[in-house]
């Protein structure tokens, strides 16, 4: 009972930092580009960090959640899959609350891609791993 309950709160936790990974993606894109070295570069870095996470958790806890959970019925949570619904989960809103070119629907769908491969190394290598059974 007690690897279950350790398992359960490794998944809340990687659901929290699963969006952190194309947060950082896109706060180090931006810093760099913006003046590297600069307070100015900093400070982007932190503005566009906090925002990118914030996006990252709500399209976490709204899509990637049900997500999981059908993933998990199915028997379907594999680096491929989380990969490809990570890509959807991410560029999937963009085209509903505003228009942009095609590039930044890819460049947000590869963000969402990063952090769909970020849960499933924690999936595989921390969180499933806690659950199987010792022999």
């Amino acid at each position: 009972m007690q690897k279950q309950e350790q398992g359960s709160s490794n998944l809340i936790v990687a659901f929290l930092i699963a969006p952190a990974i194309p947060a950082a993606l896109s706060a180090v894109y931006v810093a760099v580009n913006m003046r590297p070295g600069t307070w100015a570069g900093f400070v982007a870095l932190v503005l566009v960090f906090f925002v990118a996470y914030l996006t990252g958790i709500f399209h976490t806890f709204f899509l990637g959640v049900p997500a999981f959970l059908l993933g998990v019925r199915f028997r379907a949570i594999h680096w491929w899959s989380c990969l490809l619904v990570g890509f959807v989960i991410g560029s999937l809103p963009l085209p509903i609350w505003m228009q942009g070119p095609w590039l930044v629907f890819l460049a947000w769908g590869v963000f969402g891609a990063s952090g769909g491969l970020a849960f499933w190394l924690l999936w595989r290598f921390w969180i499933r791993g806690d659950l199987q059974l010792e022999t």
